[in-house]
């Protein structure tokens, strides 16, 4: 029997309750048996090309051998120990080998399991480096507009107000939130932008400067805001700004980093120096849960001392877990070995291909960075598919897995991906767009 509040389905009710999900209408999910390069398989047979690196995760394709044959020798030596007062081989080798590639004035590993976490961490640490100083009142967080760090509270307080948090707006605190100047092609006046943006954050350093804990922004990318994208030069800018100030600045590398600008993280791109910058997804090539957030000395120093309440206080169960820490040391092998030569290929590609939908009626604002590329569609009266969902729909009818933000049409691809498997996704966006 079913209420009015039930959806009715032919389909065996499945218990999980998925995420950004309405659930009342939510037709039953994909099942998926295995994945294999790109490519992901129902039990049918029929595949499914991952576009989206499975929500930004996956670098080298699915199922990497090498990958799980790390985490299944790890499993047989030791699957978790506590972090406090213990470690393990291969969280050492990890921290080592990641700081090895990120911007050498970060020399500090701290250890977390997800993305939200890793940015929440990165506040912590900026928050308490003031108050281990004895500065008060740094209480305060600047950020960008259509920012999105994760759903914890302090991660959701410093991004915009939008569906995934507005709910919760009376539980967060408040952040001030700068303009970021977009770019995309044909756009005009940039440096005029980017010079009104600049000023915007100089009126706000002025006159409560000493408020400020710290500046969180995602380097040249804003993800969940449609895949928007702003210049090197403004973000070497920004950063050199707000550090005039002395405040420190965040980096959240979550989906940016591991070569999805086109260098190993977006700070080495820009070349710039953040204090802190927090990195999840990738680092494990997509297989296992991790996070780490990474600083500078001048905030690591700040919590040593002989009182206990300088510590960072804060810790997961999980932290460095060592079959999390083996897949990211296989994962840093098959990038060094193969998927770093394909960052250059990747973006010559989509420039190529984006350069074909130049002028297409239902395509603007197309841009690329690295390994990804966005566009806007616009909705056309008569036209087919117009409402997001049901162009998701038609894109999986055409076997490809992409997810509208909104109406930006965003492709990230997992780095093994061919060159005629990138034109066929760009293919089938003009066919659906077409009809």
């Amino acid at each position: 029997m079913s209420s009015n509040n039930s959806p009715v389905s032919n389909q065996p009710q499945s218990p999980i309750w998925a995420p950004y999900t309405q659930m009342k209408d939510a037709p039953p999910p994909e099942m998926i048996e295995r994945g294999e390069g790109i490519w992901l398989y129902r039990k049918d047979g029929s595949r499914i090309m991952d576009a989206i690196a499975s929500w930004w995760v996956n670098l080298h394709g699915h199922a990497r051998p090498e990958i799980a044959e790390a985490i299944y020798q790890q499993a047989l030596k030791l699957e978790q120990v506590i972090s406090a007062g213990y470690s393990h081989e291969p969280a050492q080798e990890l921290a080592r080998k990641v700081l090895a590639k990120s911007p050498a004035h970060l020399t500090k590993f701290f250890y977390s399991d997800n993305g939200s976490t890793a940015v929440e961490v990165g506040m912590k640490m900026a928050f308490q480096y003031w108050k281990n100083k004895n500065v008060q009142g740094r209480h305060r967080f600047l950020g960008l507009k259509g920012g999105y760090h994760g759903d914890t509270l302090g991660a959701m307080s410093v991004g915009d107000r939008s569906l995934f948090n507005d709910v919760f707006g009376e539980l967060l605190f408040d952040a001030d939130l700068i303009e970021a100047p977009y770019h995309y092609w044909g756009f005009e006046n940039i440096e005029e932008q980017e010079a009104q943006s600049l000023a915007a954050v100089k009126k706000h350093l002025e006159d409560q400067g000493d408020e400020y804990a710290g500046f969180v922004l995602e380097p040249l990318i804003q993800g969940a805001a449609g895949m928007k994208m702003y210049r090197c030069e403004f973000l070497s800018a920004l950063t050199t700004l707000v550090q005039s100030y002395n405040i420190p600045v965040i980096y959240d590398e979550v989906m940016t980093g591991f070569g999805r600008t086109g260098s190993w993280f977006a700070s080495i791109k820009a070349g710039t120096k953040p204090d802190i910058v927090c990195i999840s997804k990738g680092i494990t090539g997509g297989t296992m849960p991790l996070a780490a957030t990474l600083c500078t000395d001048e905030i690591y120093n700040a919590f040593l001392g002989d009182e206990d309440h300088l510590a960072l206080y804060h810790g997961h169960s999980y932290t460095a877990n060592p079959l999390g820490c083996a897949a990211g040391l296989a994962s840093l092998e098959i990038m060094e070995k193969e998927s770093e030569a394909n960052f250059g290929k990747l973006e010559e590609w989509h420039r190529e291909e984006l350069g074909k939908l130049v002028g297409h009626p239902r395509l603007h604002q197309l841009r690329v960075t690295g390994t990804i590329a966005a566009m806007e569609y616009k909705k056309v009266k008569g036209a087919k598919y117009n409402d997001r969902d049901e162009i998701i729909k038609a894109f999986l009818d055409e076997g490809i897995m992409l997810r509208p933000l909104g109406p930006s049409i965003y492709i990230l691809p997992p780095y093994c991906i061919k060159r005629e498997e990138i034109s066929l996704i760009y293919q089938t966006i003009s066919k659906v767009l077409d009809q």
